[in-house]
């Protein structure tokens, strides 16, 4: 009788289900799994593409306000800093006069600048808010030569917390700009200003957005 009721139309009948059951069940926890994954690279896809426009905004608009910044920081002090300029005592070590120091610092209040170098036109560090770069011969910079030859240079050295490959300098996040120093464009130019600005604030913000 077991072995009837084994052969029985029914019990196979059973069994029939349940494997197709279980076979479905598979079927769903492979879709389940696959979606999810789908779902995880999608999201890491649209992370990085976000995080590189991120970047790239604020580099190109973070330069170009820094430009505009550093213009507007020369042109407050430029009639004293002509007349220091164009006068050939500076290249005999005369420092730069005491207002136009004191200009240059109140002009920094309440902005994100934290350094300011004047260059001469041969190079030389006449003024710098890092009293040792003063005297330096920074000829060979990049930002200074462009410069000199009339054009407004700037960079911005990138870091954030998530990327821990970066190493860590002094420049990080902060946006140099160069603008040459001269009364018109039809002028010859006396020297370079610099300015760099921190940005690390508008950093902090693109990795706030990025974790949200």
């Amino acid at each position: 009788r077991w072995h009837r009721d084994r052969d029985h139309p029914a019990a196979t009948g059973g069994a029939g289900a349940v494997s197709r059951n279980h076979n479905i069940f598979r079927m769903l926890r492979y879709f389940s799994l696959t979606s999810l994954l789908g779902i995880l690279v999608a999201t890491l896809l649209l992370t990085l593409l976000y995080r590189q426009v991120a970047i790239r905004d604020l580099i190109h608009f973070g330069e170009r306000g820094n430009q505009q910044l550093a213009q507007s920081l020369l042109n407050a002090v430029l009639p004293p800093l002509l007349i220091y300029l164009g006068n050939e005592d500076h290249h005999d070590g005369r420092p730069v006069p005491p207002e136009l120091v004191q200009g240059i610092a109140g002009l920094m209040q309440n902005t994100g600048v934290t350094r300011v170098k004047i260059y001469d036109d041969e190079g030389i560090v006449l003024f710098s808010t890092k009293p040792d770069q003063i005297g330096t011969d920074r000829s060979d910079n990049a930002g200074y030569q462009s410069g000199m030859k009339g054009r407004v240079a700037s960079k911005m050295i990138y870091r954030d917390s998530l990327n821990p490959f970066d190493r860590e300098t002094e420049s990080d996040n902060l946006i140099q700009t160069y603008i040459p120093i001269r009364k018109s464009n039809a002028e010859a130019i006396l020297g370079v200003f610099e300015i760099y600005s921190d940005v690390n604030p508008l950093v902090a913000e693109i990795e706030r957005a990025q974790i949200q």
